[in-house]
């Protein structure tokens, strides 16, 4: 089932960051120079755990594959961890993606953390699938803008713009949120000066996340049927497929990075981000004021023939 294992699978360095921690679990400098950071992701299709070792991504693993998540992930967690030869006390903290993402991945991926983490008393370091994506991308070298979509329903996405400088770093344009998908390139549009070539030509634009291509069909749209100038001041290109989804060994770099800047929190405190309610959750929110709606206008209409 195990669909990928790659030893030194590193693209790039860290950004400089503060080696200062403040978690409990590590007790000096050299255990955290040179111990393990064990990384979940779940947000979407493709499910995948990293094990980390010093600044080093020893261990990658990933399946790509609808709905194996709840049989995949902790068999593949002993897996990677037999393979680092590395035992639970190796481990600094367990770093999982906290969307956005599938409802069902991500609460999968967080029982399956903070299931370790209690287990074996250490911390949780969430880290958003959209910063692994940028930073993946930035890793590998793309500098510039990046569009963002994750978890499409009928008429939007959660979507947010990067900008990645090509080594690794990513600052955030636009905040992910729910939003239309026109509305999105609106927003997006407006920002593109901040990237474009001196030279005026159109700027290209990263797409990735596993709603890009409805993102993509979208600009074709806007593009081709849009008098707007904005339509034409941008390419969409979309991602490579090896980095379009969020990779475990990219969250276990800055799961890491977090960590030693003491932004962990105990297993109990660490929370998935939805950015919207579950379809579930929709539905019965839906139900239950079309019964109220239904109910309120029983009442009128025999309030109302009391009355006649």
């Amino acid at each position: 089932m195990i669909s990928e294992c790659r030893a030194q699978a590193s693209p790039t360095k860290d950004q400089d960051i503060s080696c200062r921690s403040s978690s409990p679990e590590v007790s000096n400098s050299e255990s955290r120079d040179t111990g393990a950071v064990l990384a979940i992701e779940s947000s979407t299709v493709r499910a995948g755990v990293a094990l980390m070792c010093g600044e080093t991504v020893v261990v990658e693993l990933t399946a790509e594959k609808p709905r194996i998540h709840s049989t995949w992930l902790l068999p593949a967690v002993l897996e990677a961890m037999k393979l680092g030869d590395v035992g639970p006390r190796d481990i600094l903290c367990l770093v999982v993606s906290e969307g956005p993402g599938s409802f069902t991945g991500l609460r999968i991926g967080f029982a399956t953390a903070q299931g370790l983490a209690v287990a074996w008393s250490k911390p949780v370091m969430p880290v958003s699938s959209f910063l692994v994506l940028s930073a993946g991308i930035s890793m590998a070298g793309w500098k510039g803008g990046a569009l963002l979509a994750a978890s499409s329903s009928k008429d939007s996405a959660i979507t947010a713009l990067y900008l990645t400088d090509g080594r690794g770093g990513a600052r955030e344009l636009l905040e992910a949120r729910d939003r239309s998908l026109e509305c999105f390139l609106d927003e997006g549009a407006q920002r593109i000066p901040e990237f474009q070539a001196e030279s005026g030509s159109p700027a290209k634009v990263l797409c990735l996340g596993d709603a890009a291509q409805a993102l993509l069909e979208e600009w074709v749209r806007r593009r081709e049927n849009s008098g707007q100038a904005w339509a034409k001041q941008f390419i969409l290109v979309p991602a490579d497929p090896y980095l379009a989804l969020p990779r475990p060994g990219v969250l276990a770099r800055i799961g890491r990075a977090l960590f030693l800047q003491g932004k962990a929190v105990p297993p109990e405190k660490a929370l998935p981000r939805y950015y919207r309610k579950s379809p579930a959750r929709r539905s019965v929110t839906e139900s239950r004021v079309s019964f109220e709606r239904g109910a309120w206008e029983h009442g009128r209409d025999t309030r109302a023939g009391r009355d006649h």
